[in-house]
């Protein structure tokens, strides 16, 4: 049921644009707050790439943890994403990509 409100909620703001980890607190648990900030970051600075070059690795709730050691290797070795000035993260979103990767190794 609490996924189902998470996903209810990610799809109604969806639509509206970019979307806030505000929007979430207080409904779901730590573990599941950690992986909905990270798509957040994924779907605000990545997405709208990937849904253009790169279709089948669009990034959703569903797959990014498949798709975890990818993104450590992209984002954090090797520093090649994401790409583009506005696409940049900021220190608090690499953060919060840190630490969604590092509960997956510590769950």
């Amino acid at each position: 049921m609490r996924q189902l409100v998470v996903i209810v909620m990610l799809l109604f703001t969806y639509w509206n644009g970019k979307i806030d980890s505000s929007t979430y607190i207080g409904v779901i648990e730590h573990q599941d707050s950690l992986k909905v900030n990270a798509f957040i970051v994924l779907k605000n600075h990545c997405n709208s790439c990937h849904k253009i070059k790169r279709k089948a690795s669009v990034f959703t709730l569903k797959n990014m943890t498949r798709y975890s050691n990818a993104i450590n290797q992209q984002v954090f070795i090797k520093r090649r994403m994401p790409k583009g000035r506005t696409n940049r993260l900021a220190k608090t979103q690499e953060e919060t990509l840190k630490i969604w990767l590092s509960s997956l190794k510590n769950p």
